[in-house]
């Protein structure tokens, strides 16, 4: 097949998504288990990582792989999450840290990056540091 990561969906954000980590897990072979991806976002603003139901239900997928999503476009940070810039950088360290403590290989998906770096060049760095730093 060729391919280096299969991306299973988001756990816990739909029945189906949650049976495939489950299938998943128990049916392919453990090389290829070690490769799929649990996809979610980064933790709530406001919120401690390890009490956001939403990155535990990462965890509790037993993915090996986490890609996070995470907000690198500061007009994004202003007007969608509603949070300031600096709440945002943390929510990526935060949330990239508590996921390779518990072991597990972490990938950004820096949404809207080039936008972001059209619009505040030093500011999409920054999160991208910041997963970095995680």
């Amino acid at each position: 097949f060729g391919a280096h990561y299969i991306e299973g969906g988001w756990p816990g954000s739909n029945p189906k998504d949650a049976e495939f980590f489950r299938r998943a897990k128990e049916e392919l072979p453990p090389a290829a288990w070690a490769k799929v991806a649990a996809f979610g976002s980064t933790r709530y603003k406001g919120k401690k990582v390890e009490e956001d139901a939403q990155v535990q239900m990462l965890v509790d997928s037993d993915a090996r792989v986490v890609t996070l999503v995470g907000k690198a476009w500061d007009l994004h940070v202003d007007v969608v999450l509603e949070t300031t810039r600096e709440e945002n950088v943390a929510m990526i360290r935060d949330t990239v840290k508590y996921l390779k403590d518990m072991g597990r290989e972490v990938m950004l998906d820096a949404e809207h990056y080039f936008d972001g770096v059209k619009a505040n060049r030093d500011y999409a760095l920054e999160c991208l540091g910041a997963a970095v730093d995680g």
